[in-house]
């Protein structure tokens, strides 16, 4: 092997995972939707819920794809078929000559109420809790500080550069949203939360783990990311809380000024 990469061909491989992850998504999610409308209990519904994320995941990796990308497909795609059953029903405006695609979804056959979603997302909540606490005890272990100290330079580079990307890309809210409808100004102080709310977190370090042992360099992307993401807990979470302990003393407004 001669160590190079090609650009077209990464190009051409990047698209085929993006549309191969895009399509088992919405193919996934519309199997676990067919399958809520055969379950009419709440636990049985969240525990379909947790199912189609595992399911695609493990299934998108098997075929060498996105499997965080082909499980937010699927999540999405099903909650939408479910969203637009939920609001014929509740807007009574089902027709009686179904159409081809609503006889595609089962048309008639609810997938859920709206009370059973609101337990499945009190659920998710909960499990959000858990998993964070679970990220977070992970990335405790994870520290190296002999590692950290190694690659200082870069990891302090590597904060500053992503830090300097997120303020540039924040910036179109605070001084270019008057100029364009589709944006809505928030000014200087939303965009200075915006860009110190925007910590890294457990996504970076998973999709840092999943590059191939066999890659010389990486020890260097996991040590630099994982330091990455420390910083910007610690010095993103203090800069935010000294502003609305110290300077922040007005009443609160609205962000967003139309």
């Amino acid at each position: 092997m001669s160590g190079t990469i090609d650009t077209g061909d990464a190009t051409i491989d990047a698209l085929r995972v993006f549309a191969v992850s895009i399509g088992m998504g919405i193919a996934l999610g519309y199997l676990f939707y067919i399958l809520m409308k055969l379950i009419d209990d709440k636990r049985g519904e969240l525990f379909v819920f947790m199912v189609e994320a595992y399911s695609a995941y493990v299934v998108a990796e098997h075929f060498h794809v996105s499997g965080i990308l082909t499980l937010i497909t699927a999540i999405i795609a099903t909650k939408a078929w479910i969203d637009i059953d939920m609001r014929k029903v509740e807007g009574e405006d089902a027709k009686k000559s179904k159409t081809f695609l609503q006889k595609l979804r089962l048309h008639g056959i609810d997938p859920t109420t709206s009370e059973r979603m609101e337990y499945i997302y009190e659920m998710a909540k909960e499990f959000g809790y858990i998993a964070a606490v679970i990220i977070f005890f992970v990335l405790a272990e994870m520290v190296s500080l002999e590692k950290f100290w190694e690659y200082k330079a870069e990891i302090v580079a590597m904060f500053l550069i992503t830090t300097l990307i997120r303020a540039l890309s924040m910036a179109k809210f605070a001084f270019w949203g008057s100029r364009l409808e589709q944006i809505k100004p928030v000014g200087f102080e939303g965009w200075f939360i915006l860009t110190f709310s925007g910590m890294k977190g457990a996504l970076f370090i998973i999709l840092v783990h999943m590059i191939p042992d066999s890659f010389a360099y990486k020890e260097l992307f996991e040590v630099v990311t994982t330091g990455v993401v420390i910083l910007s807990i610690f010095l993103y979470g203090t800069t935010l809380w000294s502003y609305f302990t110290f300077f922040k003393k007005e009443e609160e407004k609205k962000l967003f000024t139309h």
